[in-house]
């Protein structure tokens, strides 16, 4: 299972719901690029921020309350532990958050690929990046003009 997700420089999440950084086209082109032709895992709040269903991805939403419109569900947490074995049989799972559920599948994560987006921003959801680190090792980091890409891998 693999994470993919966006920080300001004080590793800041989101906003109210919503990236508190401007939209920005090359960062959403890598992101559709690593996870196009997978399944990407995300919580209830997470699918009702997307304006539309990621197209060419199996859209899976974890939540332990109401199935919101359109959406795969796969239940809870729990409920959907159970079931990753059969999904992953199938395809790629990238966990695209939100926060809450990126932290708590963290040891369940075997690899973070996380944009450090330049700049600072009003956030009120923010990356625990200690639990990261303790978690993790870097692999890769590569500059880009929308931010610094980091590729992290669970010790062993």
């Amino acid at each position: 299972m693999i994470a993919i997700f966006a920080t300001d420089l004080a590793h800041g999440f989101g906003f109210r719901g919503r990236l508190p950084w401007p939209k920005n086209s090359e960062d959403l082109k890598w992101f559709k690029n690593k996870t196009e032709h997978s399944s990407v895992l995300m919580g209830r709040k997470t699918w009702e921020s997307l304006p539309f269903k990621l197209p060419n991805r199996d859209n899976l939403v974890v939540t332990s309350g109401k199935a919101p419109a359109g959406a795969d569900v796969v239940g809870d947490l729990k409920s959907m532990l159970k079931i990753l074995p059969q999904i992953q049989l199938h395809s790629d799972i990238w966990v695209i958050g939100g926060a809450q559920l990126v932290e708590s599948m963290l040891h369940y994560i075997d690899e973070l690929w996380l944009n450090e987006v330049k700049g600072n921003y009003d956030c009120d959801t923010f990356l625990n990046k200690e639990k990261i680190t303790e978690l993790y090792n870097v692999s890769f980091t590569e500059e880009k003009s929308f931010g610094t890409i980091t590729r992290w891998i669970k010790k062993t």
